[in-house]
């Protein structure tokens, strides 16, 4: 199946006076929009990473917003990200070619998993979303189990804002 990636900039609308409307950048994947760029985004993302130490492992690239937060984190001395499809980065890097950190293209799931990947992390970020808050719920519970095993003694796995 082939993976068509692109960012499309477009209006969303303030919430009131001290929150005027955005133009952003959102990340579709096969003309669905999985990510966007918005203030309320960049403070959720903000908020999620403010702990991470160390070595990182971030689940999915999205449109960089963790991983440039990360990078400025002088408590963070490296960050991987490992982003599930080669479009998403070739696409990002185009919008922002100061990459931030280092990446692997492959699923998260299988990069738990595979013994070739048995490095161990101070922090790992799972910021996964499928679109359902119900679905997800199942989701953060499977990805704290599949990447406890890569934290270091004193690791800790940081969720998304979404986290239930």
């Amino acid at each position: 199946m082939t993976i068509k990636a692109e960012i499309r900039q477009e209006w969303v609308m303030g919430d009131g006076p001290d929150k005027p409307d955005e133009l952003v950048d959102f990340l579709y994947v096969n003309n669905r929009p999985l990510h966007w760029d918005t203030s309320l985004e960049r403070a959720g993302q903000a908020e999620m990473v403010k702990d991470a130490r160390g070595d990182v492992l971030v689940a999915g690239y999205g449109l960089g917003i963790s991983q440039r937060i990360l990078m400025d984190n002088p408590k963070v001395t490296s960050v991987v990200t490992v982003e599930k499809y080669k479009a998403v980065i070739d696409v990002c890097f185009k919008r922002d070619e100061d990459w931030h950190g280092g990446w692997v293209v492959m699923d998260i799931w299988d990069f738990l998993k595979d013994e070739r990947y048995d490095r161990y992390y101070d922090t790992i970020i799972g910021d996964i979303w499928s679109g359902s808050i119900a679905a997800d719920a199942g989701q953060y519970k499977r990805f704290r189990k599949a990447a406890a095993r890569h934290l270091k003694p004193g690791g800790q796995i940081l969720m998304g804002p979404r986290d239930v």
